[in-house]
């Protein structure tokens, strides 16, 4: 059974990957990337006005690139 904070990282995880227009990341390329519900603010006990999701974006692709590279390294 999915839990309601896992439905809301899931839920947020997918706005900022239509958000950052990154190839394979994004479905639905557009500067709003998607509707978030705002629900998740309080489920996830974050506050919008201390969110940054391009810094969030940014570090997620900086992750990305570090893992790929470390398994195209083994290859």
């Amino acid at each position: 059974m999915t839990s309601e904070i896992e439905t809301a990282i899931v839920h947020l995880a997918d706005v900022l990957a239509n958000r950052s227009e990154l190839g394979a990341f994004c479905e639905q390329a557009d500067a709003e990337g998607g509707r978030l519900d705002e629900s998740v603010w309080e489920t996830l006990g974050l506050d919008p006005e201390q969110f940054d999701g391009l810094e969030v974006i940014g570090e997620a692709g900086l992750q990305f690139t570090e893992t790929a590279g470390l398994l195209l390294a083994r290859a």
